[in-house]
């Protein structure tokens, strides 16, 4: 057993975010600076990739860029 500084993502990609899981909806809305329910609205308008929801959000003017 490995131990890592980030926790893994339940899906196992960190291509896409899981929103059954709590702490990934908190992790992205908290990294983005929207509420959990735009980002959870973002990801049933345009689905579960990061760098898609993430260029959603953009688009309208709600998320902060990535780092």
């Amino acid at each position: 057993m490995h131990s890592t500084s980030q926790p893994t993502f339940a899906n196992n990609s960190s291509d896409s975010i899981n929103i059954l899981v709590n702490w990934e909806v908190n992790y992205w809305s908290t990294r983005w600076g929207v509420t959990p329910e735009q980002l959870l609205r973002a990801v049933s308008e345009v689905g579960t990739n990061v760098r898609v929801v993430q260029a959603h959000l953009a688009d309208q003017g709600r998320a902060q860029t990535m780092q």
